[in-house]
C-alpha cells in the first residue's frame, strides 16, 4: 500500500522489476477498500511473519530479493508495506500499536494449498524473518499477522513495556479469567 502520487510509486518500485519472478499489482483505492478485500480465498494454507522496520537498509533489501528469488512454490510472496502519514503519529492519549517509529512493514507470507509443502514453506517464511531481524524496530511484527506458535517475547515487543503493562492492567479489569487469550495474548495484570 502506497500513499501518494501513483508516477512516485513506479518510481520507487522501479528497481524492484527488473527481479526475475517478481509481480507488482498497483491498482488506486480507498482505505476502506483495503480493508473490505479479501487476500486470502477460504482454504489456503498459510504462515505469516515479519518486522516493522526502521527503514529498508541494504541487508533488508539483499533478504528481500533472495527470498523473492527463492519463493518455494504457491502463491507465497514478500509484503512490503509503507508507513507513512497519520500512522505514524500517536493519537492524543495514545494507543496499543508501539511501533510507530518503523517505516515499513515488512513480512513474508506463506500461502499454499498441499500440505506436503508444510515444512518448504514454513521454513521460507521463518528464514526469511530470520534475516530481516538486525533491522526491526523492536524484535517483533504486526500483531494482526501473527500466527498461533507467536512467542509471549514478540508479543510483548509488538506493544512495548509500557503500552504492554497498560494493556494487562485493562485486561484485568475487563477479562481477569483471561477468556480472550487467543492469537496475540496479552495475560491479565496479576494482583
Amino acid at each position: 500500500m502506497f500513499q501518494g502520487d501513483a508516477d512516485e510509486l513506479h518510481r520507487l518500485v522501479a528497481p524492484f522489476r527488473e527481479i526475475p519472478g517478481t509481480r507488482i499489482v498497483a491498482t488506486p483505492g480507498t482505505y476502506l477498500d483495503v480493508q473490505a478485500g479479501e487476500l486470502l480465498p477460504f482454504g489456503l494454507r498459510n504462515y505469516w511473519k515479519g518486522h516493522f522496520v526502521r527503514e529498508l537498509d541494504a541487508s533488508t533489501i539483499e533478504a528481500t530479493i533472495d527470498a523473492m528469488t527463492t519463493v518455494p512454490g504457491g502463491f507465497s510472496f514478500v509484503l512490503l508495506e509503507a508507513i507513512t502519514g497519520q500512522a505514524r503519529r500517536e493519537p492524543e492519549g495514545g494507543a496499543a500499536f508501539g511501533q510507530r517509529a518503523a517505516t515499513w512493514n515488512v513480512s513474508g507470507l506463506g500461502i499454499w494449498e498441499d500440505p506436503a509443502e508444510d515444512d518448504a514453506q514454513l521454513g521460507w517464511v521463518r528464514g526469511y524473518a530470520d534475516r530481516i531481524r538486525p533491522a526491526s524496530l523492536t524484535g517483533a511484527g504486526y500483531a494482526n499477522y501473527s500466527s498461533a506458535d507467536e512467542s509471549a517475547e514478540r508479543v510483548r515487543a509488538a506493544y512495548g513495556e509500557e503500552r504492554f503493562a497498560r494493556l494487562q492492567r485493562i485486561k484485568a479489569r475487563y477479562d481477569p479469567d483471561n477468556v480472550f487469550r487467543f492469537n496475540h495474548n496479552i495475560p491479565p495484570a496479576a494482583g
